[in-house]
């Protein structure tokens, strides 16, 4: 045999680490898929991937709260949060939004730093329990952990494709490609960029509760801007409106480094290699497939369907 004893387990873990780090990634560029093609600029979804994650740390371990109560929790917070993050919106210009929603990102990190005696500052809530459905207990380094998260994934690109293609899709095309011709046709842009981005806060507040269950451990120090930035990429890079094109780029994006690693590259090394990869890949979107890998399902609409009815 390959792999015996230990370093099999070993081996397995790492690859189930990898595995539901990209359902993890794919859930948080999901989640921003639905905010972006809503018109918004948004750079928030570290912030409710954190706000996930905290509500299951200290649902669990200092309230004693089940795990399922605990990301309900993270879910209702999230929604408020992401409700009331982009009442700017409307009053700047989309590319300071991305600046406002950075801010908010970065003001929240620094609010789960300092506030000690609920987060415990850097140095975090341990002794998360593993995840439990209806008393069935789900370990982070089992197959069927995976199978969950994937299952969230494959259950959330279903509702994305088909949200995207109904009614609801037809006018958040129409909000993002033209508000005059919008608000004309009665169809109200702003409840539309309000109803997306809070719908994907949720869905990135989802994802956070699983990754403390799958860690058992949170710090503030993981949801910097940079995680902001990589699920941003994943969307350019796979096409923005398109589920599938999301989940095909945070999977590129998730196996980059450990497949670097696996070859003898440094820790340190890979993840410049990987950051130097992702900076050539998207400039050669941007010149040559401006839409984005899958620009062919990426859903969108012209403005002029909305003239015939179907809103």
């Amino acid at each position: 045999m390959l792999f015996k004893g230990t370093n099999r387990n070993k081996f397995m873990g790492f690859w189930i680490h990898v595995a539901v780090s990209c359902g993890l990634f794919s859930l948080l560029a999901l989640g921003l898929n639905l905010i972006l093609r809503s018109g918004v600029y948004s750079i928030a979804s570290a912030a409710f991937y954190m706000i996930g994650a905290y509500s299951t740390g200290i649902g669990t371990v200092r309230l004693g709260l089940s795990p399922i109560v605990s990301i309900l929790a993270g879910t209702l917070i999230s929604a408020v949060f992401g409700f009331a993050c982009i009442a700017p919106a409307f009053r700047v210009r989309q590319d300071r939004l991305l600046v406002l929603t950075l801010g908010f990102a970065e003001a929240l990190r620094l609010v789960f730093v300092n506030w000690t005696s609920l987060t415990n500052g850097s140095m975090g809530i341990s002794g998360i329990p593993p995840l439990s459905i209806f008393r069935i207990k789900i370990y982070s380094d089992s197959l069927f952990f995976i199978f969950l998260i994937w299952m969230c994934v494959i259950f959330m690109l279903l509702i994305s494709s088909i949200l995207f293609h109904s009614p609801w899709g037809l006018r958040l095309d129409g909000s993002r490609e033209n508000e005059i011709v919008s608000y004309i046709l009665g169809i109200s842009p702003v409840t539309n960029r309000y109803l997306a981005h809070t719908a994907g806060a949720i869905v990135s507040s989802l994802a956070g509760s699983l990754y403390a269950h799958h860690i058992g451990f949170i710090s503030p120090s993981p949801f910097s801007f940079v995680l902001s930035v990589y699920v941003l990429t994943a969307v350019v890079l796979g096409g923005i409106g398109s589920p599938q094109g999301a989940i095909f780029a945070s999977i590129f994006i998730g196996f980059t480094q450990p497949v670097l690693q696996l070859i003898g590259i440094s820790s340190f090394y890979a993840t410049v290699i990987r950051q130097l990869i992702f900076g050539l890949v998207l400039i050669g979107i941007i010149l040559w497939l401006p839409e984005g890998f899958y620009k062919k399902n990426s859903g969108y609409r012209r403005i002029g369907e909305l003239s015939n009815g179907k809103y």
